[in-house]
């Protein structure tokens, strides 16, 4: 019910929220994650920002500069998907774990909890990662991979090295332009 209120109020946070199932499976894929985590993972990342349909949408305009009390809502949002995706009592405590964790960063800079590191769920490091690649496709209309690529590269210590190493791989072979067509249409 949510993800349909989202698609039809908010489609851009919908398609956000299908981009964010495509890397996380990506990244859940290259890493061996098992097929029932990778279900999982899947839900986590549909769902992760359900919490950010009861903000006001003017958030969602990067015009909008968001302070005081907009910004506790924002900080909240993962709180409140974690409460939400429970409340279904159809999802394992990982999913949870991780829609809750998909703003936290390996160097405890993060939110809601300022995680750090192996206090991250794996599939919440995942989520994290997911949700800047996808971020950055939505925010950068010119070279986004570019854009992505020096930011991964620059604040390495935020962001899980082994899933990175697979994103940064993957954005030089479409940069260099000498992978297969094939192979890159598969791997995206």
């Amino acid at each position: 019910f949510k993800m349909t209120v989202m698609r039809e109020e908010r489609p851009v946070l919908f398609q956000h929220s299908v981009q964010m199932v495509l890397v996380a499976l990506f990244l859940g894929v290259r890493t061996g994650v098992d097929t029932r985590s990778r279900v999982s993972l899947a839900a986590a990342a549909l769902l992760h920002d359900t919490g950010s349909l009861h903000m006001d949408p003017a958030w969602l305009d990067p015009q909008v500069k968001i302070t005081g009390t907009e910004r506790k809502h924002l900080v909240a949002h993962p709180v409140t998907a974690m409460l939400m995706v429970r409340d279904a009592k159809v999802y394992s405590r990982s999913v949870e774990l991780a829609v809750l964790e998909h703003h936290e960063r390996m160097d405890g800079t993060g939110y809601p909890r300022a995680l750090s590191g192996t206090e991250i769920s794996p599939l919440g490091r995942i989520l994290l990662l997911a949700e800047v690649v996808s971020a950055f496709y939505a925010k950068f209309a010119e070279h986004p991979a570019r854009q992505l690529s020096l930011m991964l590269r620059l604040n390495h210590h935020k962001f899980p090295a082994d899933l990175v190493a697979h994103v940064l791989a993957l954005l030089q072979s479409a940069q260099a332009g000498d992978a297969n067509p094939a192979v890159l249409s598969s791997d995206a």
